[in-house]
């Protein structure tokens, strides 16, 4: 029979030995862990960056606007976007992404065929790939220079009811091109820029055509600043540039709600430098349209009290609840 105290000896040697085990796993699992690391989890998925976002913030709280009276979009006003995606390489470099949102207030003719454009500001961000700022080649204008730009209406053609029908008139068939589309346009826009017979087409001038003749009847000094054309600031390389610029937008098949219209844009800018206040300015890097994003125009529906301001506070949230392109 086993005496007490060899039952009591084997167990503290029974224990002795259990504690030294779990001190070896213990310090096994570790060694184990400094050889073979447990893999991290994978970090949860994220969501898709837009490419081709629209200059709206999701953040912001819907905008209280009335409803459009009886007959008010004839006599009323709009506040219309143009959304144009393009790329651009200043000096080589990039393509760099730029975005160009014309802001405007529009008011139908007295009999609906037609719409008056004002210009109200214009944003213009340039960005990396990555959608880092970049700041060479960028530019931005004065108030001055934008009020004289706003002092001249852009018309939108007789063909806009059947192109954007208002939704307080009659919306008539949309007729089809020979190319079985339907598009209003070719409408130009043009700085700094007059007396041409066909403002869609006809060649801009150029900073050779000012050096030969300073008096080039098509060269106007829109905003009265005793410089060419318009004068836009450029950041960097930085100084003044003075410049011949045309917009030419089609409008393409629009969708139309009780207070909006949107659709697909297509656009094309041509800017040429007439002078400059550093050299490096004289050469303009030509904008290209991105084929991977759908440029789109918006008009919403404003009481004829909107007013710029308010376009340009309220721009973030105006258009954003349209359907996207």
């Amino acid at each position: 029979m086993t005496s007490v105290r060899t039952t009591g000896s084997l167990l503290v040697a029974a224990l002795v030995a259990l504690s030294s085990c779990v001190g070896w796993r213990s310090d096994g699992e570790e060694r184990l862990e400094e050889l073979y690391p447990t893999p991290a989890a994978p970090p949860p998925p994220t969501e898709p960056v837009d490419p081709c976002p629209l200059p709206d913030d999701d953040s912001l709280p819907a905008l209280a606007l009335p409803d459009i009276p009886d007959g008010a979009a004839v006599t009323g006003q709009w506040a219309v976007r143009l959304v144009q995606f393009g790329s651009m390489s200043p000096a080589g470099l990039g393509p760099w992404r730029i975005r160009l949102s014309d802001h405007f207030l529009a008011v139908p003719s007295a009999d609906g065929k037609s719409m008056d454009l004002t210009f109200c500001f214009q944003d213009v961000p340039l960005t990396d790939s990555d959608g880092k700022p970049i700041s060479m080649g960028k530019t931005s204008m004065s108030e001055n220079t934008r009020k004289a730009i706003a002092a001249v209406t852009v018309t939108v053609p007789a063909q806009i009811p059947a192109a954007l029908p208002l939704p307080s008139l009659p919306v008539p068939p949309l007729p089809p091109s020979d190319a079985g589309t339907f598009q209003v346009g070719p409408v130009a826009w043009l700085w700094g820029v007059k007396s041409i017979a066909h403002p869609v087409t006809d060649a801009l001038p150029t900073a050779d055509d000012y050096a030969k003749d300073k008096n080039d009847p098509r060269i106007w000094d829109q905003d009265s600043d005793s410089h060419p054309g318009v004068t836009m600031a450029v950041e960097s390389p930085p100084g003044d540039r003075y410049m011949a610029r045309r917009s030419v937008w089609s409008f393409g098949q629009p969708k139309v709600g009780s207070y909006w219209v949107t659709g697909p844009l297509t656009f094309a800018v041509t800017e040429n430098a007439l002078d400059a206040t550093n050299p490096l300015l004289k050469t303009v890097a030509p904008i290209s349209v991105r084929s991977e994003c759908t440029s789109v125009y918006q008009l919403r529906w404003v009481d004829s009290t909107y007013t710029c301001s308010q376009v340009s506070a309220n721009s973030k949230v105006l258009w954003r609840d349209l359907p996207k392109p």
